[in-house]
């Protein structure tokens, strides 16, 4: 599901909200917006449908949680810079 910024004014939905809107489990909802497991194409059409109603978003935080991969660089230097932005 490609990303998208949320707008002002607009509610974030999550997958528990989801799940209970659509009437099926979160479990159901994870699996048919990753596309791994067996959920029903009927149904996964149904959930991907409604997330791109909702312009859902997923939470990447909770994401690299599960994954145990934040996706993050960081940097190290050795040695301590003076004054970066002298000319």
């Amino acid at each position: 599901m490609p990303r998208r910024k949320q707008t002002e004014g607009e509610k974030k939905i999550d997958i528990s909200q989801m799940a209970e809107d659509l009437g099926v489990s979160k479990t159901t909802v994870s699996r048919a917006l990753s596309g791994n497991g067996r959920v029903s194409e009927a149904t996964r059409a149904r959930v991907v449908q409604y997330a791109k109603e909702k312009n859902y978003v997923p939470n990447m935080l909770a994401r690299g949680l599960v994954t145990q991969q934040s996706y993050n660089i960081s940097l190290v230097f050795s040695r301590q810079f003076g004054n970066l932005a002298a000319p």
